[in-house]
């Protein structure tokens, strides 16, 4: 097949479309629904390497080989394409405006019937990456791009009463794949409804709604374009339930529909009314969100109240479909949002499914609408990148990033993939920022893009991140920009920023990288938000994890890849990994530390007192929760009870009376747990459902060892050995390590190895920034020598202290150790080790030891933070408690293995089996227990190809570094980092189940 190549052509992006026009779907009233749906399972397709190679019979309808397919659908999961994940690197020579001759395409045809009368007919296809051309009963129809815009055509000239075919080929590649470079699996297709609509000859061809807000009165104008000559109109405004509160007004341009003490639209109470327009035959139904939005004094308002978005980045992702997306897939994904208080989305990088902001807006939440546009690949071109940050002005000087946002040739291709998403999404309530595009540099073409938004409307509000890189012959023009944004700026410059009496809010985009085990960053980030009313919120990176399913194992074990694994080139591995939920929906532990970090209510102790914090932005807690409150004693509830109807407005902060009938003694741990318990469903969360809780620890007492007095112990001494007896135990150092070799307690070997220090984990992926310079300091691969041995006798024992230096072959030691082990006559072993780290060296994966157990050992109890795995900057979703697991369950399963099911702020973990087990008491440390060791996380690629060891390894750490966000965003903070004050000091008791 010969084209015109339209498909290389930045100056002809659409032919024989319409007017881009806000998305409805009409009504017809004499003829029923004007939808006329072509979606379906009957669809031929044939792939072909390069559209050469179609057959010219194809524009009449005729394909020799093919098959039957659903569409919508990706054709990557449909088994004809391989699939690709690239991120910033483009899948193609970076050579715009072309593309490779090779460029593969689908041949689709599609049979429909139609009863052709005297009106008109449009074929709207919602989404097809990258472009396709179109036939009609074998006429050219036209050609369209922007892979997730709506693209619409005029078809009554072609087609015929009865039968019809419609030809469409799909192009992977286009001048447009430029601009659609964003981070996710690259696939291709018709992957968005295909529908015909039916209509009157004069309709209403587009409309705008627009409300006004004046004291207790608000506006709905409405203003109309028509398709031919204006016709007659009736209009009606029906509230939330039902009733009608306002008919027909006209205003010059327009209708004016007034209506006094409305109900406003917020995602705390996303109150909807609905407008009905009638012309004719033809009805369309609109919902209406009254809203006002502005900024004053750089800080983002809506309705009047100062408001935080607490949002996550959200692409169309499914293992199982690719980005073609259900609406039962979405509600799925906005029922998890809202279980756990998120409130707003950005549509990361592109515009969702039309329909899919009717969801946003009718179950609450704030959406930032992102164009089509990301040319991230600029970055990357040889000799091209960023570089000179200016402090100043806070820009990125850049050579090659914006240099497509720049060029004259591509000024009409950024105008046109803005005008698409803002005229197909201007009505939607839910919508309260618009987003110039992702990852693309600046220039005069995006400066034009935003003011012609601001032409649109000077009340829209304008983000656009990139803005912060600019070209170093352009200065950037900025004035069209209503928020400061950034990308994982660091929680100190972020409240910096804030306190420099700033212009604009300030939005971070992207925070808090969730990548595997992650993110470890949120407390810091929200207090930051909380603090600052010009800190308007920010969105995590991101909501889910990208992968594609592969069936199961032969063990049953489900398979999901990543980049790489489909022998592609380029490929980014593991990186789209980075969501808060698993590919299959499950809540990864960061989506819970998410849910408690953005709970509703705050509690804290104050001078004796409990104080309640409602950091909601709309609704007084007494409308929408109940407060359940334990009060408990060694970790066992003895008092309960519930708070109803607190009075707390929004933002309030007050004192709450809980009368206690126990006594708090000293020699208890006391904990006040209260959980925030929703009382009526919502749409999305069900009555009862927690969504959150503060815990508050009033007393902590700490569980003291008991040492039995037994016979006194002995010891002897080789030149490799230290062998220490006693009466029910024989435990044996090995002097050149200066560990223990061996503990056998009650004629069981509690070790299959010797213990090991360690100062290792197998990474997290935010470990990626830190991680060559730990691999660099040789801690992945530590030896240890032993400068000098002591034995001295003690009360009730005898002590054995080394001092060792930790290295690595051809490097100089990182640290020094004193270790003491003091062993009592029961067989209790106090360990105390202090470590001086060489300062010169980075930061410590743990400071801790590492036990190889039986792995019979199965069961698990401990006091500390539980029932989630914790860390010093994840802990949140847990509290301090008394828990039972077992080894197995406490493995949080991520797809690429690595470090994971740590526990932090512990004061005891205890391991068992049928025999007996060990304990180990200390103040503050963590512990992971599992049959995986670090070094099988580490070389393992997949969860599903991990094979668990024939024992059960206990690590015990006086601290463990926190996880962060490293992998895309900062260093880690300070506080959390493994650096100094490096100490272990624990108690370890052995005892049997079994004394007979």
């Amino acid at each position: 097949m010969v084209l015109e190549a339209l498909h290389e052509n930045p100056q002809v992006l659409h032919v024989g479309t319409e007017e881009n026009r806000a998305y409805y779907i009409p009504y017809r009233e004499k003829k029923g629904d004007a939808l006329h749906l072509l979606s379906g399972a009957d669809w031929k397709f044939q792939w072909f390497q390069s559209y050469y190679e179609v057959p010219e019979e194809f524009v009449c309808g005729r394909l020799g080989n093919a098959d039957v397919i659903s569409v919508p659908s990706c054709v990557n999961m449909l088994g004809y394409e391989k699939h690709q994940y690239a991120n910033v690197k483009g899948p193609i020579p970076f050579d715009p405006p072309y593309v490779p001759l090779e460029n593969p395409c689908g041949a689709y045809i599609k049979e429909f019937y139609v009863d052709k009368d005297t009106d008109l007919y449009y074929l709207n296809f919602e989404g097809v990456d990258s472009c396709f051309y179109l036939w009609l009963n074998g006429k050219f129809v036209g050609y369209s791009q922007v892979a997730h815009a709506t693209s619409e055509f005029d078809i009554t000239d072609f087609l015929v009463s009865g039968k019809n075919y419609m030809s469409v080929l799909v192009m992977k590649w286009c001048d447009g794949t430029y601009f659609e470079d964003q981070d996710k699996f690259r696939m291709t297709g018709i992957f968005r409804d295909v529908y015909i609509l039916h209509r009157t000859r004069e309709h209403i061809r587009d409309y705008t709604v627009k409300t006004v807000l004046q004291n207790k009165r608000a506006q709905i104008r409405v203003s109309v374009q028509w398709k031919q000559e204006p016709q007659e109109i009736s209009c009606q405004l029906y509230d939330p339930d039902g009733k009608m509160v306002a008919g027909t007004g006209c205003a010059e341009g327009g209708i004016v529909l007034g209506v006094d003490e409305p109900l406003l639209w917020n995602a705390e109470t996303p109150y909807l009314y609905r407008l009905v327009l009638r012309s004719g035959e033809e009805t369309i139904e609109q919902q209406v969100g009254i809203r006002k939005l502005e900024i004053h004094n750089a800080v983002l308002y809506l309705n009047g109240q100062k408001i935080k978005l607490k949002g996550v980045n959200r692409h169309d992702s499914n293992a199982f479909t690719g980005y073609c997306i259900s609406k039962e897939q979405l509600m799925e994904d906005l029922m998890l949002m809202k279980q756990h208080n998120v409130n707003a989305i950005r549509t990361s990088h592109y515009p969702n499914a039309p329909w899919a902001y009717e969801l946003y807006s009718q179950y609450g939440f704030y959406v930032m609408d992102e164009a089509d546009i990301e040319t991230h690949n600029a970055e990357l071109i040889y000799a091209g990148g960023r570089s000179n940050y200016n402090y100043e002005d806070e820009t990125i000087t850049s050579t090659s990033f914006g240099m497509l946002c720049s060029d004259p040739l591509y000024e009409k291709s950024i105008l046109d993939r803005v005008q698409s998403c803002i005229s197909r999404d201007k009505n939607q309530p839910c919508v309260i920022i618009w987003s110039l595009g992702n990852e693309s540099g600046y220039g005069v073409n995006m400066e034009k893009a935003a003011k012609w938004i601001k032409e649109q409307d000077p009340e829209y509000l304008i983000h656009y991140e990139s803005s912060i890189y600019q070209m170093p012959d352009h200065k950037n023009d900025l004035s069209n920009l209503d928020f400061y944004s950034r990308m994982y700026m660091p929680v100190k410059e972020s409240r910096a920023y804030c306190t420099k009496n700033p212009r604009k809010p300030l939005i971070l985009c992207e925070f808090s990288h969730a990548m595997g085990n992650g993110p470890g960053d949120l407390e810091d980030y929200f207090s930051a938000i909380y603090d600052n009313d010009c800190f308007s919120g920010a969105f995590v990176w991101e909501w889910c994890d990208h992968s594609v399913y592969a069936g199961k194992t032969a063990e049953g074990k489900d398979k999901f890849l990543y980049g790489g694994d489909f022998g592609e080139f380029p490929n980014e591995r593991n990186f789209c990994l980075d969501g808060l939920i698993s590919p299959d929906r499950k809540p990864h532990t960061g989506l819970k530390e998410f849910q408690n970090v953005a709970r509703p209510i705050r509690t804290s102790y104050e001078q004796g007192r409990i104080w309640l914090w409602n950091a909601m932005d709309f609704i007084n807690v007494k409308d929408v929760y109940n407060i359940c409150w334990s009060l408990k004693a060694d970790h066992e509830t003895v008092e309960s009870g519930l708070i109803e109807d607190f009075d707390l407005l929004p933002g309030e902060k007050k004192p709450c009376e809980i009368k206690f009938g126990h006594e708090m003694t000293e020699g208890n741990t006391w904990t006040l747990l209260l959980r925030y318990i929703r009382k009526e469903s919502d749409g999305l969360a069900e009555a009862r459902y927690c969504h959150g809780f503060d815990q508050i620890i009033l007393n902590k007492a700490a569980e003291m060892p008991v040492i039995e007095e037994r016979k006194a112990v002995s010891w002897k001494e080789t030149p490799k050995h230290i062998v220490v007896t006693g009466e029910n135990f024989r435990y044996v150092f090995d002097k050149w390590q200066g560990t223990l070799s061996g503990m056998c307690y009650e004629q069981r070997e509690m070790l299959v190895r010797p213990m090991e220090y360690n100062i290792w984990r197998a990474p997290v992926d935010n470990d990626r920034k830190i991680l060559g310079a730990w691999i660099g300091a040789g801690y992945n691969r530590k030896t240890v020598r032993v400068y000098d041995t002591q034995i001295a006798e003690v009360p009730n024992g005898i002590s054995v202290n080394f001092r060792i230096g930790v290295g690595a072959v051809f490097l100089q030691n990182s640290m020094i150790l004193e270790a003491e082990y003091v062993i009592y006559t029961d067989g209790t072993i106090q360990i105390d080790v202090h470590g001086i780290k060489d300062p010169v060296f980075p930061y410590l994966p743990r400071f801790g030891i590492r036990l190889h157990l039986p792995k019979s050992m199965e069961q698990v109890a401990y006091t500390g933070y539980g029932p989630y795995e914790s860390y010093a900057d994840k802990h949140r979703a847990s509290y301090y408690g008394k828990f039972k697991s077992t080894v197995t369950d406490l493995h949080e399963n991520y797809i690429k293995p690595q470090e994971n099911g740590s526990h932090w702020g512990c004061d005891s973990v205890e391991l068992w089996d049928e025999w007996g087990g060990l304990k180990a008491l200390g103040e503050g440390m963590s512990f992971n227990a599992s049959h995986y060791t670090q070094e099988t996380l580490e070389s393992t690629a997949h969860n599903f190809e991990l094979q668990e060891s024939e024992e059960t390894i206990l690590c015990l750490d006086g601290s463990m570094s926190g996880v962060g966000s490293g992998s895309c965003g900062p260093r880690l903070i300070e506080a959390y980092q493994v650096n100094r004050d490096l100490r272990l000091n624990f108690v370890l008791k052995f005892y049997s189940l079994n004394n007979d």
